[in-house]
């Protein structure tokens, strides 16, 4: 079906980019229309009225002009997350989530639920004494949501309740006691508990876990991998 000229949907700005001397890309992910990419011109100048409003981590109600390119021609903030934009370890969080996003997420294609999940998420991590938690949460329901969970309850191999210490076997995404195989990531049991869900603390082993189940299936590397680690070691030791 062709789109209406005109079109106000909420997006969650991940990403803008600059482009030209004044312009920029931005991308962002939207309930009806998944990922999508539009053109904000003369954005980096001065007076742009929509400097404030297009910036990374902002739900906005966008009003973009469908013509031989989408082109921004309005936006409101519903939500500018900025207890998360002012802490670097939040926002450190945010920009793995977002470039999760960014690779998975189709573009035109309805994406109401994992809006919803990212949007929930970001709201967590600007108010939650423990950002990791959300983050944590946010990598597993998108693993599961995309069809890429593991079973973090029972043993593959004997089919027992999963206790005591246990294995992840990234290439199955299947996780066993170890005294049945032991073979893969060691996982403690707050890694455990963190791939099953809830989650019951912060575990850096938990979400070494995840970034490896989500490369794995990505098949590269996560660039905003190495400052999240850094992030989150330096917030644990501090506790």
């Amino acid at each position: 079906m062709r789109p209406e000229r005109e079109e106000t949907l909420g997006a969650l700005i991940l990403a803008v980019r600059p482009q030209g001397e004044a312009d920029c890309r931005v991308e962002a992910v939207s309930a009806e229309r998944g990922r999508l990419s539009a053109w904000a011109r003369g954005l980096r100048r001065p007076r742009a009225k929509l400097g404030g409003v297009l910036q990374p981590f902002t739900l906005v109600a966008l009003t973009i002009h469908h013509g031989k390119s989408r082109v921004i021609i309005g936006a409101e903030t519903l939500d500018g997350f900025r207890a998360l934009k002012e802490d670097y370890v939040r926002l450190t969080a945010a920009a793995l989530l977002a470039e999760l996003l960014l690779a998975v997420v189709p573009a035109d294609e309805p994406a109401e639920e994992v809006l919803g999940l990212s949007v929930a998420a970001l709201s967590a991590m600007a108010r939650d004494a423990e950002p990791l938690l959300p983050l944590l949460a946010v990598l597993r329901d998108l693993l599961q949501l995309l069809g890429w969970g593991v079973d973090a309850e029972t043993c593959a191999v004997c089919g027992e309740r999963l206790t005591g210490d246990c294995y992840l076997k990234l290439e199955e995404g299947t996780v066993s006691h170890g005294r049945c195989r032991r073979q893969g990531m060691a996982l403690d049991a707050a890694a455990l508990a963190t791939l099953a869900g809830p989650e019951t603390g912060p575990s850096l082993v938990g979400l070494e876990a995840l970034a490896q189940l989500w490369q794995m299936h990505l098949e590269r590397p996560l660039k905003s991998l190495p400052a999240v680690r850094a992030a989150f070691r330096h917030l644990l030791a501090a506790d």
